[in-house]
């Protein structure tokens, strides 16, 4: 191995992508929680994970499940985290979903890709691979971690795809829903107002919102998997005037 390839090699060591994808961690999780409780013997993970207690295999599973929050193992035990039992023994929907994109979060570097994007849109594959760059990731890793990103944060459940193959990154994770009916920039824009008129009583349950293009938005998510996409750059007399019209529309409600 030349200078070059250990340098880079040892640059690489510790900002791969976990052993486990986000789906499969939290699959073996559930596993092991459904089979041996909230603590038990290492036995019980060394049967589900199919793998022996000194393989690598069996090293680089249990980092994957301490990385995300869950588990935490000592000796011949082990014992899950209070998110983990909030996700694999919820009292709502609200609280697993939580628990979830809590989880996500305890990964430094898809919580920093997360912070980036939110209320944005997220760039295409090549384009997120290039900016990981920036998180201190070597080139021959950034692709991986960007596919790494769209399953786990699919799975997280914070970002909102607008068309295939193209997403809104959410400030949090919000429930799938058909209560979302969204507008390209390019649509009939005084189309959208008048649909969402607070003088409009008629399919009250759902919201109606224009999904721009650029990067210069911001998604909040509401009850029921909705959402408003607004522009970060709204100005003072912008916000009062916002302030005016959902005044107006409650007084209507009411």
């Amino acid at each position: 191995m030349s200078q070059n390839d250990k340098a880079q090699s040892k640059r690489s060591y510790g900002v791969g992508t976990p052993y486990l994808s986000f789906p499969k961690t939290l699959e073996l999780a559930e596993a092991i929680y459904r089979a041996g409780g909230e603590d038990g013997s290492i036995d019980v993970i060394i049967k589900i994970s199919g793998n022996s207690s000194n393989s690598s295999s069996f090293t680089k599973k249990i980092l994957a499940l301490k990385g995300f929050g869950l588990i935490e193992v000592s000796k011949q035990k082990y014992a899950f985290s209070s998110l983990a039992r909030r996700m694999f023994h919820p009292q709502s929907p609200q609280e697993k979903s939580s628990a979830i994109q809590e989880s996500f979060s305890k990964n430094e570097i898809l919580n920093k890709i997360w912070d980036k994007y939110k209320g944005s849109h997220l760039p295409q594959r090549e384009y997120l691979a290039n900016a990981i760059l920036n998180f201190g990731i070597p080139k021959n890793l950034t692709m991986g971690w960007a596919d790494y990103f769209l399953e786990a944060a699919q799975l997280a459940n914070i970002l909102h795809e607008r068309e295939t193959g193209s997403f809104m990154v959410l400030l949090q994770a919000t429930p799938k829903s058909d209560n979302i009916e969204t507008f390209d920039e390019a649509d009939n824009q005084s189309e959208v107002i008048a649909q969402s008129s607070p003088s409009e009583s008629s399919d009250r349950g759902k919201v109606r919102v224009i999904t721009a293009s650029s990067e210069g938005t911001m998604m909040i998510p509401l009850k029921g998997g909705r959402c408003i996409v607004i522009p970060k750059d709204l100005t003072e007399k912008e916000v009062a005037y916002f302030e005016t019209w959902f005044n107006s529309w409650k007084t209507l409600e009411e």
